[in-house]
């Protein structure tokens, strides 16, 4: 009895195998990424001078309108040229130089930026004639036989003069004297003369004065 009660007191324990319990970890999808904006390029709804000519004395101006079809805020340039070269001091919508001439080839172009795409577009406007004008006052005339009016074209073009409406006697040299000897056949009445100033280009300045002849007026007597 002994012997046996000792084996079973120091018998082995059962094995007992571990329970594992699984981990199942939770995935959260990540959002999507929403698509990137697409970009539109700045457009130039209009872009011109503010009037159809210029003379060389005239204040140059631009007025144009921009539009972003995304919203967003652009900014805008202007760039200027004269007879192809690019004026580097010259900027924004009013040309401030004076040194232009007839025939000068003027250049606008307008740059619209919205920070990552631009666009741009260009005007020209070549300088007209201008027409003569007055050096002196002819209002200041106070006697018509020997006085000389005197006008000067901006554009350096030669000048001639001329009389319309003038009666018989009456005449203007080519430096713009006025000679009257008066006619003997004079009928009498009222006159108004007009002098006129011309460049080559037909482009002038006129000015007109009335008299009253009697007849057979005659500068000479």
């Amino acid at each position: 009895m002994l012997s046996v009660i000792w084996m079973l007191a120091c018998g082995s324990e059962p094995e007992v195998e571990p329970v594992v319990e699984e981990v199942v970890e939770e995935v959260v999808p990540e959002p999507e990424a929403e698509p990137e904006k697409m970009n539109h390029q700045p457009h130039v709804v209009s872009l011109g001078f503010e009037k159809d000519t210029y003379m060389y004395s005239d204040t140059i101006a631009i007025d144009y309108e921009t539009f972003d079809p995304d919203g967003d805020a652009t900014r805008e340039e202007i760039f200027w040229s004269l007879n192809g070269k690019e004026l580097i001091s010259e900027k924004g919508k009013t040309f401030r130089r004076k040194d232009i001439k007839k025939g000068d080839e003027l250049t606008a172009t307008l740059v619209v930026k919205d920070g990552k795409l631009e666009n741009q577009q260009s005007v020209k406007t070549t300088i007209g004639n201008a027409p003569p004008q007055w050096l002196r006052d002819p209002r200041t005339l106070t006697k018509i036989d020997g006085y000389t009016v005197e006008a000067v074209d901006p554009d350096g073009d030669a000048l001639t003069y001329r009389l319309t409406g003038a009666p018989e006697g009456m005449s203007i040299s080519e430096r713009g004297r006025i000679s009257y000897s008066g006619s003997t056949t004079e009928p009498g009445g009222a006159y108004t003369i007009t002098v006129i100033a011309e460049d080559t280009e037909k482009a002038l300045v006129q000015w007109s004065f009335s008299i009253q002849l009697s007849p057979g007026s005659d500068a000479k007597k």
